[in-house]
């Protein structure tokens, strides 16, 4: 549940009004939204065999039923995810990502990872990489 703050009562006689406070909101009680936008070139679902993009969708479908809190509170190698050190990554990072996002892992193929980001205050997690032969980060 969001928390509001609530806007202070003005003072009277002041010249100077207090400032409007916005609320507070946090998408993690909704369901992830899934983007493909951003996927790195020989990093997509038609880089992957057969079953792991079958394995894919049908991740997608799984995680796109569960709201961002219970995927925070899922283990990390099963509906859950992990954080990776951008560091760590060995591809390129598209010019469209700027160096301050944080990139998360999800399973999609047994312990094959999806790596991308969430996109701040939002639902939406952008995909970057299907990991299909674990050379991305060190694992």
């Amino acid at each position: 549940m969001a928390r509001q703050i609530k806007r202070p009562p003005p003072k009277a006689g002041g010249k100077i009004n207090p400032p409007v406070v916005a609320a507070v909101t946090s998408k993690d009680g909704e369901p992830p939204v899934f983007c493909l936008r951003h996927v790195a070139a020989g990093w997509g679902v038609a880089d992957c065999e057969r079953d792991a993009r079958a394995a894919f969708a049908m991740t997608l479908e799984k995680l796109a039923k569960l709201t961002w809190q219970q995927i925070k509170g899922a283990p990390r190698h099963g509906v859950g995810t992990e954080q990776i050190d951008s560091g760590s990554i060995r591809a390129r990072v598209p010019a469209s990502i700027t160096e301050d996002v944080q990139f998360l892992a999800f399973r999609f193929s047994g312990k094959k990872p999806m790596v991308g980001f969430r996109a701040a205050a939002s639902a939406v997690f952008h995909i970057v990489w299907l990991d299909r032969d674990f050379t991305l980060y060190d694992h």
